[in-house]
């Protein structure tokens, strides 16, 4: 199969709450976000390195970075059983694949590696959560699919490195740099 020919190349960032910003400005077009989430995947392009991650459109390719896991979940649809992503996009809720990151975020399953649990669901879910030794879920709420407690695994290394928000320490590091 013949190489993709690259007409046009878009640089994109998203941040920690999983928006997507295009030369610094947010996108908010519910369709758009689908597309463009919908299409990520790992850069395995060759090209900026930089930009783990790409969204190609026909002859475009969109370069992509992130603080931390690209996908993250906003919302949860309890009554479908699914997690929401990008604009509108839906990702089957697996409550006992979820583990902590070292950054001490929620990360579950996603499109491709894991994606990470927004605060704003955190909140609405603490209710639910012990955290007296460690994270615990109870079989209550989201997790009622649970049959006993259950306390979180830690992610697997390899995946934390790459997927967890960058530790505070790590941030005064780079920023010192020159």
């Amino acid at each position: 199969m013949p190489a993709r020919k690259i007409e046009r190349i878009y640089f994109y960032d998203i941040d920690g709450k999983g928006r997507l910003y295009h030369d610094g400005t947010l996108q908010d077009d519910i369709d758009f976000l689908d597309f463009f989430f919908e299409r990520l995947k790992p850069n395995d392009t060759g090209m900026h390195d930089e930009y783990p991650y790409v969204s190609p459109c026909g002859r475009e390719m969109n370069f992509v970075r992130s603080s931390g896991a690209p996908i993250v979940f906003r919302k949860m649809d309890e009554r479908q059983n699914v997690l929401i992503f990008g604009g509108s996009l839906t990702f089957p809720w697996q409550p006992e694949k979820l583990v902590i990151g070292s950054d001490g975020q929620l990360y579950h399953p996603a499109p491709f590696l894991l994606g990470r649990i927004s605060p704003e669901l955190l909140l609405e879910w603490q209710k639910y959560l012990d955290f007296n030794d460690g994270w615990v879920l109870r079989p209550e709420g989201p997790f009622s699919s649970l049959n006993t407690a259950r306390e979180l695994a830690a992610m697997d290394l390899a995946l934390d490195q790459n997927l967890t928000l960058p530790h505070s320490d790590e941030k005064a590091t780079t920023r010192g740099a020159t």
